[in-house]
């Protein structure tokens, strides 16, 4: 499962625990939609410490969001990954590698105030209509 909220204006926090299924990243995938429609910049909070597993359908459908995404990922300027120390530390640096724009930090369990605090360094303006 995915949870979506919305804290501090145009920050997002996504928590992973469990299964993630298709379902799930269509959910996210439209509250991303609706945050960008909404501001210039959102900060990325990723708690992955609940994170079990991953259908197949999630695992395509969330390859697809990235390209989806990619002329909005300069949106997204700074990611935090909250996560057991592990594979996510590579993927994340791997990430910040692919995509420049963008800078991913990790962060442990115990950490996420600092997660919460870094990603909030990007600029709240929101879309002028």
């Amino acid at each position: 499962m995915l949870e979506f909220s919305q804290v501090r204006g145009n920050v997002a926090v996504v928590k992973a625990s469990g299964q993630i299924t298709g379902d799930d990243i269509d959910r996210i995938v439209a509250d991303t939609e609706s945050l960008l429609s909404e501001y210039e910049e959102i900060g990325l909070v990723a708690d992955m410490t609940g994170l079990e597993s991953m259908t197949a359908e999630a695992i395509a459908k969330d390859f697809a969001s990235q390209f989806k995404f990619l002329g909005d990922w300069k949106r997204f300027p700074k990611a935090a990954v909250i996560a057991e120390p592990g594979w996510f530390e590579g993927l994340a640096r791997t990430m910040g590698a692919i995509l420049p724009q963008i800078e991913v930090r990790t962060f442990a369990p115990e950490e996420r105030e600092q997660a919460l605090e870094f990603a909030s360094g990007v600029k709240a303006d929101r879309i002028k209509g």
